[in-house]
């Protein structure tokens, strides 16, 4: 009698189970890819290779001009296009930002790159956009302000010990940043600057040099506690921080 007792009870259980792997998934599917800011890249670009075979229009210094007036890569479709947004974020209704993990002489970066909507935008309130939205109105969203990079979480604090008449080497020690603008001592240029995006402002150091006989010298330390040197607000996402 136990034997048949155990028996039904375990054909019973059998029969639920089938029942349960029979019935519909009421999970509910996601329409669209929301990029979030917590968006891990898919990939990591050497910086050498962008500057030179994307044909993006990005310079060292972090400005942008666009390398063929018939396509230009200030849309952020064709960004998307030569770089594939993976991870994409908001700062307010007219700015977003794209953020891509980045290498050079195997120091890595974050690399952002802004985009401004037009007036004619009629897409989703801030923090409901998809990736999609963004993407399929480039002529709506386009780039502004310059490519900025981040090595690691900084803040003014730590440039504290910088003054006028410093090396490049001792800022770069600081900053690893500085080295993606500097010049080489071949070089017949007598000015460069690099911009710092930090946890409590923005900014930018000018190194310049009377000839090129001479090592470039910190001139200037320009801080905006308001992150406007640059751009309108470059206040981006915490999460968005390089920790590298």
């Amino acid at each position: 009698i136990g034997y048949i007792l155990l028996s039904c009870i375990i054909v019973v259980l059998a029969g639920a189970l089938v029942i349960v792997l029979l019935q519909p998934d009421s999970t509910p599917k996601s329409t669209s890819a929301v990029a979030k800011s917590t968006d891990v890249p898919a990939k990591v670009y050497d910086l050498d290779d962008i500057f030179s075979n994307y044909s993006l229009g990005f310079e060292k210094n972090g400005s942008y001009h666009s390398p063929n007036l018939a396509i230009s890569v200030g849309e952020l479709r064709t960004l998307d296009e030569r770089l594939p947004v993976t991870k994409l974020s908001q700062i307010n209704d007219d700015l977003v930002y794209t953020v891509y993990d980045v290498q050079q002489n195997g120091i890595g970066y974050n690399m952002y790159v802004f985009f401004k909507r037009g007036n004619d935008y009629e897409g989703e309130n801030a923090g409901q956009v998809t990736k999609d939205s963004f993407v399929a109105s480039p002529e709506k969203w386009s780039m502004t302000g310059p490519i900025l990079f981040m090595n690691k979480t900084l803040s003014f604090a730590d440039f504290s010990s910088l003054q006028i008449g410093d090396s490049v080497e001792k800022a770069e020690a600081i900053d690893p940043v500085v080295s993606i603008p500097k010049e080489e001592k071949s070089s017949s240029k007598i000015y460069f600057h690099s911009r710092h995006l930090l946890t409590d402002g923005s900014l930018t150091l000018v190194f310049n040099r009377n000839s090129t006989d001479e090592d470039f010298k910190l001139a200037s330390i320009e801080f905006d506690e308001n992150f406007s040197s640059w751009i309108e607000e470059a206040r981006i996402r915490a999460s968005d921080y390089a920790n590298k």
